[in-house]
């Protein structure tokens, strides 16, 4: 909420000019004519330009400088016989379409700022001269178009091989800032089928010589909400809560029910959009739990829902596996739970990024890092922990891994391989 408010109020991503149909180019703080809707030519300095959700209008948020006679009709129920006609009085400020702007005009040099209910007070030359500075950016631009693009960057680390957990390098990704991330999609699944149906051709520094390179789409590794979203599936407390397969909360929720298919998918989508009501639209994306938002994503090349793989860490290190965990070690005593601890102390973990020591692990107190490094070492796990899980927790865990492993079994599709000449 933070960061989506940083937008509105953080003057660093406010969208500092706009263009007008004539081609005149307006900033934030110019001095400017417009028309009120009050049906007059009015003063103003403009304080901001936005776009309201679902709007195709550009907007402007404008302080109003009336002059004595404007005044008066916009605040008839205040007196102020003791100004002249010439006055400028900033009174109030509204919100306006941007082609209700006229043109700029000349900064004035006297100012009369009324307060509610009835006072008023001059504005000094000094913040004046700092009310009237031009944008910085106007300087800079040099007669080109501003355009603001605050950006989002995503940084993690990279998974490594068998003796290191991570690598030293890390993964960036840079976008653009309120750009839902299906309208990335358009681009990126041409370039894709680009690279699957005719290929590009780069230099082979090995070969010395230019090679036509073809890339099919093998998989999208995303995480579970990410996933979701690329399959237009709503996560949380919908009616069919797994994107694989329409299992339903009154069903077994290990149970593997029929699975999604990209053209059932779509074809729910296109009925979600032909309902008249948007009682009968929620009804149906409850039933299905999907959204019939627009997504280039599903007419890939590939079958989305054979392409996104589950996301083993969330799902169940986790996820069951992190509160089994919790729920276990309250329940032993102050000197077993010393000696898990000593345990894991003994355990060399230099070359790990997480310490499994750091923190009250005895108590299962874990964070996500230290959980995800130890569950990820298995032997480790067992040595420390297992000789104490009583039966019912060992045939849980047992049961839990067995379930898992044998749903995953079902669910992988056939892999018919197949050699051309």
């Amino acid at each position: 909420m933070f960061h989506g408010r940083r937008w509105w109020c953080d003057q660093r991503f406010f969208a500092p000019m706009a263009t007008l149909m004539d081609g005149q180019s307006i900033f934030v703080r110019d001095c400017i004519t417009f028309n009120h809707p009050m049906g007059d030519i009015v003063k103003g300095v403009v304080v901001k330009f936005f776009q309201k959700d679902n709007s195709v209008d550009l907007l402007e948020e404008i302080d109003v400088l009336a002059n004595l006679q404007q005044f008066q009709y916009l605040v008839p129920d205040t007196t102020a016989t003791h100004l002249s006609s010439d006055t400028l009085i900033l009174c109030e400020t509204i919100v306006l379409p941007v082609f209700s702007i006229l043109g700029t005009v000349e900064c004035p040099e006297d100012i009369i700022k009324w307060t509610p209910p009835g006072m008023f007070s001059r504005i000094d030359v000094e913040e004046i001269t700092k009310y009237f500075a031009p944008h910085h950016l106007e300087a800079k631009a040099m007669g080109r178009p501003v355009v603001m693009l605050p950006l989002v960057l995503f940084a993690d680390d990279t998974s490594g091989n068998r003796s290191k957990k991570w690598h030293k390098l890390e993964s960036w990704f840079l976008r653009l800032a309120g750009l839902p991330t299906r309208e990335l999609g358009k681009p990126i699944v041409e370039e894709l089928a680009m690279l699957e149906n005719e290929g590009i051709e780069v230099y082979d520094a090995f070969r010395q010589q230019n090679v036509l390179v073809v890339a099919p789409l093998m998989c999208i590794i995303a995480d579970n909400p990410m996933a979701s979203q690329l399959l237009n599936h709503l996560t949380g407390g919908v009616l069919k809560y797994c994107r694989f397969c329409m299992v339903g909360r009154n069903l077994d929720p290990c149970a593997i029910c029929s699975r999604r298919t990209q053209q059932q998918t779509l074809q729910q989508i296109m009925e979600i959009r032909r309902q008249p009501t948007e009682v009968a639209k929620a009804r149906l994306r409850t039933l299905y739990g999907l959204n019939e938002d627009d997504n280039d994503l599903l007419d890939a090349l590939c079958d989305l829902f054979q392409s996104t793989p589950l996301e083993v860490l969330h799902t169940i290190l986790l996820g069951p596996c992190k509160y089994l965990l919790k729920e276990f070690m309250p329940q032993l005593s102050a000197r077993q739970k010393a000696e898990i601890l000593s345990r894991l102390r003994a355990f060399c973990s230099s070359g790990l990024k997480v310490k499994l020591y750091d923190g009250d692990l005895c108590h299962g107190s874990l964070n996500e890092g230290q959980l995800k490094v130890l569950l990820s070492f298995t032997k480790v796990f067992h040595i420390a922990y297992c000789e104490y899980f009583s039966l019912s927790i060992r045939d849980e865990w047992q049961e839990l891994c067995q379930e898992f492993v044998s749903n995953v079994k079902l669910y992988m599709p056939a892999m018919h391989i197949t050699t051309q000449c």
